[in-house]
């Protein structure tokens, strides 16, 4: 039912329905959908699986046997009401017109003579209503021929079936008037052929000794006749003039110079005024270095973002950089800075945040708990830390803060918080090492991208030791990779 509720929204129904007035009354046509509604909570009342394709089939079987009857309002003086024989079902009006009665329409034309012998039909035997069917009495048979003209009889027999349920119909229909009855045969109606007059409508005409016209067509009245159509339906109709003409007058006003607000309503104008105006946002004074990138390549969204912050999904490759960090950092004997009121700021890199990090997510055993995967994928990189070049060396400062003030970004001075992993000393040089758990840079543009944390790196190290800047690399180590960026 909320599919259904769905298409009707999305296909716009109900406005369409409200709109045209080709269509009848916005009430009776919203009653429609109302009443197909209930139809199909009907059905899934009955129905196990409610699945789509068995709502599909019953609808199929409903219109050809012709049950849905519709949601009728009580009648109305000086209302024509058009409705379907089926749902005119206890109803009753002052005079009542019966149209089209004539052989294919009423009754219509004979469907499904061969029962339960056409295909994906429920045998006779399984039904609730086999009482009331006709039967195929095929084991009496012991001939071809026997058995042949069982059939013609079975045939025959569901012919009479449904002619009999055409008549109950007409007798509906013609029971429907109080007063005034009337009944039509017209041959032609748009069809290439004429229809005979129904054989319901000449019994109508013996009981009552009224004379009818013989079955002779006549030319046919439609021939070389073209209707032409106009689509898409004017949504607005007859009032079309009415409502543009109400717009041309609200435009006009809204078009006219307007009065001199009191001070209260000036008051309120210029705060919706400045409630609607665009907020004036602008970088923070603090900016970790391990997000200067995004600053530089998307002022406008990063200062956005920061402005309406979302929470980020953990990963388990932040936990894991965080205790590889600790493990180098313990591993070299040297205890870093203390927390800092910007401890959240830090490295919440995209590398780190990359949930499809391959080297980790990949190698961990699918078999083995989330702490057994963390330890396996630390101790791997453990391993190649120990295999790198800087596992021989003592470093001069482990996990070292350094504050510096820069220009740059947007508007003002800013500060960049720089937390450095390693510093080392190679002979007459200082090299700065940034430890990476998570992905490399996959082109040149990622790359150039990340470099410009080792570069705000060597300015803050240049700002607070005073070595020259041409004297200090800086380098960044992948891990997991055993590959290593340098400036």
């Amino acid at each position: 039912a909320e599919l259904v509720r769905l298409v009707e929204q999305e296909l716009r129904l109900d406005v369409e329905l409200a709109a045209n007035e080709a269509r009848g009354p916005a009430r009776t046509a919203g009653a429609q959908l109302r009443a197909f509604v209930d139809e199909v909570h009907a059905f899934l009342a009955a129905d196990e699986s409610g699945s789509l394709s068995s709502l599909l089939a019953w609808l199929d079987h409903a219109e050809q046997l012709d049950e849905f009857a519709p949601r009728t309002e009580p009648p109305e003086d000086d209302v024509v009401q058009l409705l379907t024989i089926h749902g005119s079902k206890g109803l009753e009006w002052d005079a009542v017109a019966v149209v089209r009665m004539v052989e294919g329409e009423l009754p219509t034309a004979v469907k499904g003579k061969s029962g339960w012998l056409a295909f994906g039909v429920l045998p006779t035997a399984f039904r609730g209503d086999a009482a009331w069917l006709p039967e195929f009495a095929w084991r009496d048979a012991t001939t071809q021929q026997e058995l042949k003209a069982e059939l013609d009889r079975y045939q025959q027999a569901n012919r009479d079936k449904q002619l009999e349920e055409e008549r109950r119909l007409a007798y509906v229909a013609v029971t429907r008037a109080r007063d005034h009855l009337l009944l039509t045969a017209a041959p032609w109606s748009g069809t290439t052929r004429p229809r005979k007059t129904s054989p319901f409508l000449r019994e109508i005409a013996d009981a009552l000794h009224l004379p009818l016209a013989d079955d002779e067509p006549g030319e046919n009245p439609y021939q070389g006749e073209r209707r032409t159509l106009a689509w898409p339906f004017d949504p607005l109709g007859a009032r079309r003039d009415a409502v543009t003409g109400a717009a041309g007058r609200v435009q006009d006003a809204l078009d006219a110079p307007r009065g001199r607000p009191d001070d209260d309503l000036a008051l309120l104008l210029a705060e919706r005024e400045a409630r609607g105006a665009p907020a004036a946002s602008a970088a923070p004074v603090r900016i970790p270095a391990s997000r200067y990138k995004d600053f530089v390549t998307d002022y406008a969204a990063t200062v956005a973002a920061i402005d309406r912050p979302m929470p980020e999904r953990p990963y388990r490759q932040t936990r894991l950089g965080t205790l590889f960090h600790a493990w180098v950092e313990q591993r070299s004997g040297m205890i870093g800075s203390s927390a800092t009121l910007d401890e959240a700021l830090w490295e919440q890199d995209d590398e780190l945040l990359a949930a499809d990090d391959a080297s980790l997510a990949s190698s961990a055993s699918a078999a083995g708990d989330a702490a057994t995967e963390e330890q396996q994928a630390l101790r791997r990189l453990q391993d190649a830390f120990e295999r790198s070049e800087w596992a021989s060396l003592k470093p001069l400062e482990v996990e070292t803060e350094i504050d510096f003030r820069f220009d740059g970004v947007g508007d003002g001075a800013h500060v960049a918080i720089c937390k450095l992993d390693a510093v080392y000393r190679r002979g007459d040089r200082i090299e700065i090492v940034d430890w990476k758990t998570g992905a490399p840079p996959r082109n040149s543009a990622e790359r150039e991208a990340r470099l410009l944390q080792l570069q705000l790196y060597r300015r803050a190290y240049h700002a607070k030791h005073g070595v020259p800047l041409d004297q200090i690399d800086v380098a960044l180590f992948y891990v997991a990779h055993d590959l290593i960026v340098r400036d």
